[in-house]
């Protein structure tokens, strides 16, 4: 047998005993011959002590054949003396033993602690490799020209960053899906060729990115689809990741364009929705729910400026608000019997909305974060139509922006 192919350490301990000049077999004691001898160990222990106590108190080297004879009560003494020292060195010796064999116990732990951790290390080291080799081999095939391999790319890059997360590897992992999301890029440029694939890699994205998902197939990471975001995007479960839809177009439906946005879930993260491009259009967010979170707005610079983003439906719990664009066309805001909890819904202080629009709305407390009242924030036209407001909070009230010549 070739001693490369020793699988395990049983096995090469095993050989090297068999192949050691000196091991020899050695032959079991049984219970009984240890207790016996033992006990005689402890007898002739006990007659040694007693022989030293009965020297001692004679004084003399022979104490049974000396003049002076032991009285009953020395002789007692003298027994129970060698019984005393000899339990005391029995327990002195039993502690050292048990103290050496600790020792080798430690030893021997921490030498197959080691071993472990070297397997270890040694097994990390080749799942990584074999995860890198496979990631090369993925990438090769979702570059193919042929639409089931391209296909089959995608899929095993999917599974890929599951096994990074499995790893702890957020590198890797943000690795994967930037691949993903670069050919999201390619594919707008050469629609022919890759549309199909595209829509695959969007679908897998959005599939990653809903509630109730285990938590590695949960892609709370920065995900890019600037490229090919579609209008419409249901069920979306956003928690701390960086998702960028930027350019979302809306899509024809006869008298306007519109996108629907609905049951969202957001705590944290980010989303981009700048370089919209909804035209006469409004972007829809429906039946969603808005914990933390930052929303990034503004409209494409080649767009007429006149779309809105409506909220209808949905509650905000310190959300904030940037608008990028803050030209005369920055998009309007229009919520539909919403909610704001915990006043925290907030704009950058120097990026506000075209104008606001509160219809059926609910208020807990001041809306605007950073400012004292609610009636404070600037902002150049603000609507308010039959909304509820907590016991003492200070009401909003519509105003209109005076007329500008320029918008004309």
């Amino acid at each position: 047998m070739n001693r490369s192919t020793f699988e395990t350490t049983e096995d090469a301990m095993y050989w090297k005993r068999r192949e050691s000049p000196t091991a020899a077999p050695k032959e079991k004691v049984s219970l009984w011959g240890l207790v016996l001898l033992g006990f005689l160990a402890s007898l002739a222990l006990i007659s040694a002590l007693s022989y030293v106590f009965a020297a001692y108190t004679t004084q003399s080297l022979t104490p049974l054949g000396h003049q002076q004879t032991l009285t009953a009560d020395q002789q007692a003494g003298i027994l129970r003396n060698a019984v005393t020292a000899a339990a005391a060195l029995g327990v002195g010796v039993t502690l050292l033993l048990t103290y050496r064999r600790q020792r080798a116990t430690e030893e021997n732990l921490s030498i197959t602690n080691s071993l472990l951790e070297l397997q270890q290390r040694q097994h990390d080291t080749q799942v990584v490799s074999d995860l890198r080799d496979r990631y090369s081999l993925a990438a090769e095939q979702l570059g193919s020209k042929k639409l089931p391999l391209a296909i089959a790319g995608v899929h095993s890059i999917e599974s890929l960053t599951d096994e990074w997360w499995a790893q702890r590897n957020e590198v890797e992992r943000q690795n994967c899906v930037s691949l993903l999301t670069e050919f999201l890029r390619l594919a707008k440029k050469d629609r022919d060729n890759l549309s199909d694939v595209g829509s695959v890699i969007t679908a897998t994205i959005l599939g990653r990115l809903k509630a109730g998902l285990a938590e590695g197939r949960y892609w709370g990471l920065h995900i890019n689809m600037a490229y090919q975001a579609p209008s419409n995007i249901p069920d979306l479960y956003v928690n701390g990741a960086q998702l960028d839809l930027r350019g979302v177009r809306a899509e024809d439906r006869g008298d306007y364009d519109i996108g629907f946005m609905t049951r969202w879930y957001m705590a944290a993260g980010s989303v981009d929705l700048t370089d919209l491009q909804l035209d006469m259009g409004n972007l829809l967010f429906q039946d969603s729910v808005f914990h933390g979170g930052t929303i990034r707005y503004s409209v494409d610079e080649n767009g007429s400026g006149h779309g809105r983003i409506d909220f209808s439906r949905c509650t905000f719990s310190g959300t904030t608000f940037e608008n990028l664009e803050q030209s005369r066309d920055a998009v309007s805001l229009t919520f539909k019997d919403c909610r704001f909890e915990d006043g925290s819904f907030s704009f950058a202080t120097y990026q506000r909305p075209k104008s606001l629009s509160f219809m059926n709305c609910t208020f807990d407390k001041n809306i605007f974060a950073g400012s004292k009242e609610m009636s404070g924030f600037d902002v150049t036209e603000l609507l308010i139509h039959n909304c509820e407001f907590a016991d003492g909070l200070q009401k909003l009230e519509s105003r209109r922006a005076p007329e500008d010549p320029e918008r004309n």
